[in-house]
């Protein structure tokens, strides 16, 4: 439950305005970029304020941090709600509750909730701040809808990048694939590539089997089994070709483990 507080919303603040600090978990999700945060300035300042509450949990804000700044940029008195605990005393899931709170209103890409996914399960919330309270790589999966897999790489990107591949990732200019293959390289060299050519940047995160060309070497491959077929005489190459079915057909099996005896 929440207690609204909506007195003076959208008014032009004729008192000081409110101070609060931010808690640690608005730092899981990334700030608007310069565009967005004007286009919400100039909404809240058409409408006559934020008409969705900004949520404080002990004098902190825990939702609505955008909100809050952009009302303070304009004076404008904000409109603010407590949030309270439970009546049955079970105590407030913050962390769910911002994680919740923000999928649902704001659209974020895999790679972004893959970095979000990647702090609450190693404690590294962003703006230099850590928690204790961390949770398993299967539920951060859970709770931020994406794959095992991509909470691996968001893991790995906020333990091996410096701090503007992060930033990249959260803010939809390389995807978490990308800044993963570029944590092998010493961190001024990922610096360097980001923001180097668009060239440079796609060979750096190339693996051996992205630099090969499949269509021309199936190509080339083919064109030498056709011509090595042609060279044989009826019978031979009626059995050479069953043998290379039945060799194709062994690709599409599932490979079987022997297990050591």
């Amino acid at each position: 439950m929440a207690e609204e507080n909506t007195e003076t919303e959208g008014a032009e603040a004729t008192e000081a305005f409110p101070e609060y600090g931010f808690h640690a978990y608005t730092s899981l999700f990334p700030r608007l970029d310069k565009k967005s945060f004007a286009k919400l300035k100039d909404d809240i300042e058409a409408t006559g304020g934020n008409h969705t509450p900004i949520m404080i949990y002990q004098n902190e804000v825990i939702d609505g941090r955008e909100r809050y700044d952009a009302c303070k940029a304009l004076n404008i008195y904000p409109n603010t709600a407590e949030l309270e605990e439970p009546e049955d005393g079970t105590g407030v899931d913050l962390m769910a509750y911002v994680i919740s709170a923000n999928l649902h209103r704001r659209h974020l890409t895999t790679s972004q909730r893959a970095i979000i996914a990647g702090r609450i399960s190693t404690g590294k919330l962003g703006d230099n701040q850590h928690t204790e309270e961390t949770v398993t790589v299967d539920d951060a999966a859970t709770l931020l809808n994406i794959g095992k897999k991509s909470v691996e790489r968001g893991r790995k990107v906020l333990d091996d990048c410096p701090p503007d591949i992060i930033t990249a990732v959260e803010t939809g200019k390389i995807k978490v694939s990308a800044a993963e293959k570029l944590s092998k390289y010493e961190p001024e060299e990922q610096t360097k590539y980001l923001a180097g050519k668009a060239s440079d940047l796609k060979k750096a995160i190339q693996t051996p089997d992205d630099q090969v060309d499949w269509s021309k070497r199936c190509d080339d491959l083919t064109k030498g089994l056709l011509k090595s077929l042609g060279k044989m005489n009826l019978e031979t190459r009626k059995a050479a070709i069953s043998d290379i079915r039945k060799r194709l057909s062994e690709l599409d099996k599932p490979a079987i483990v022997k297990k050591a005896a």
